[in-house]
Order: structure tokens, then C-alpha cells, then sequence
């Protein structure tokens, strides 16, 4: 089984560590809240968590999120396919578009949303970016 802190124990410098981390919690997010199969769908999480992480101005310990991912049923194939979008993302081969989705830095699934009819000030009514049942924002502090 991986060991997500085994993973950064070997690394020694902070820049290369700090680039892998942010690489394997974009992956977590992606892994966790993309769950149609849809390439546009990942990209756009991916890009979110990354801008989320950006604006925070640092990357979280996710280890605790990836082992508790991996002790569930945890699909190799689908953790591949959350790195890749990531990495398209972060290396600027992907472009996320419009730019509604390419800015936001938050993701609020509409299944937390109220079935009432969303007021002026809502996440439903404000977002300008929904992909099946999660809808992207840019939250600004």
C-alpha cells in the first residue's frame, strides 16, 4: 500500500517538496470530487484546487485525505487519471475555459444547495461555472 508521507520522506529540498505535495493534493481533490468521468470536469477541479491553494499562499498536509482515500476502493486507474489533469493544468497544457471556470478557487456541490429557489446572494445564484453537480467559484477574501 502507498504511504503518502513515504512519498515525501526521501525528498529533501523545500521547493521540490513543496511542488510535490501541491501536485498530490490537487490529485486528492480531483480524485474526490471528480467523480464523473469527464476530462473537462477533472481539468476544472484540478485547476480550482490549485488556484484554492495559490490564493491560501500554501499547500495543505493531505496525507491524512490521500490514506484515507487509499484504504477505501481506491481505483488506480482513476488516481492516474486526477495526476494527469493536474499535471496537464499545472503545466499549462491544458487551458480551462471560460474564464469563470479558469478563475475560481472554490467548489461548492450543488447537493449542499437548498432545493428552494436560490436568493441574489447564494453560491447557486453566483455561480457563472457548473459542471454536472459542482458548481466553481472565485471567492475573493
Amino acid at each position: 500500500m502507498l504511504n503518502a508521507k513515504a512519498l515525501t520522506a526521501s525528498v529533501s529540498k523545500p521547493g521540490i517538496e513543496r511542488r510535490w505535495m501541491l501536485r498530490l493534493c490537487a490529485a486528492v481533490v480531483v480524485y474526490q470530487q471528480a467523480q464523473v468521468n469527464d476530462w473537462g470536469l477533472r481539468t476544472t477541479v484540478a485547476n480550482t484546487a490549485l488556484n484554492s491553494f495559490r490564493n491560501a499562499g500554501s499547500v495543505p498536509d493531505c496525507s491524512a485525505r490521500l490514506k484515507a482515500l487509499m484504504a477505501q476502493d481506491f481505483s488506480w486507474s482513476r488516481w492516474q487519471e486526477s495526476l494527469d489533469a493536474v499535471d496537464a493544468v499545472s503545466s499549462g497544457g491544458y487551458s480551462i475555459s471560460p474564464d469563470a471556470c479558469a478563475r475560481a478557487n472554490t467548489i461548492v456541490p450543488l447537493t449542499v444547495v437548498p432545493d428552494s429557489p436560490p436568493d441574489a446572494t447564494s453560491v447557486a445564484a453566483l455561480a457563472q461555472c457548473v459542471i454536472y453537480d459542482l458548481a466553481f467559484v472565485e471567492v475573493r477574501s
